[in-house]
């Protein structure tokens, strides 16, 4: 059976992309519709960091004197892309490339693909460059950017 292309498209802001039933999904780092996210997935995600609880540490700045919170994060889409982003740690990103390597194949699973931003070879490349590092997993610094949608 051939997996059925997705689109994630949620628009061009927040309210809009509440208006289509997207949410913010911290392993996609993106607003999604549910049919391109994995919530069950994405929870687990969410208590696989070093936090007491599981949580991730996630900063405003690249020093990592900030701390932000998931839902400020989630709010960064509104931003352009260069000012829509946060830090966070080298075990996170390490963490993100293998449960999302789980994403893809739970998708395919079911018939479906993911969304097209990180559904290509070369998502796979740069997981692998990060896999090989020999990086501190809680080596601050790693940025990564807020989206809304997966196209």
């Amino acid at each position: 059976m051939s997996p059925k292309p997705v689109v994630c498209y949620c628009g061009f802001s927040i309210t809009e992309a509440k208006t289509l039933g997207c949410k913010y999904d911290t392993l996609s780092v993106s607003w999604l519709p549910s049919h391109c996210r994995d919530d069950d997935l994405t929870a687990e995600f969410e208590r696989s960091g070093p936090g007491p609880s599981g949580e991730w540490p996630y900063w405003a700045d690249f020093n990592a004197t900030l701390p932000i919170t998931t839902e400020d994060i989630s709010l960064l889409a509104e931003l352009p892309p260069s000012r829509a982003l946060f830090y966070t740690t080298h075990g996170w990103h390490v963490a993100h490339c293998a449960f999302f390597w789980r994403k893809e194949f739970r998708m395919r699973a079911k018939g479906s693909m993911m969304e097209r931003r990180h559904d290509q070879e070369s998502h796979i490349e740069h997981c692998y460059g990060y896999f090989m590092k020999e990086t501190p997993l809680n080596r601050t610094g790693t940025m990564a950017v807020v989206s809304l949608g997966g196209d």
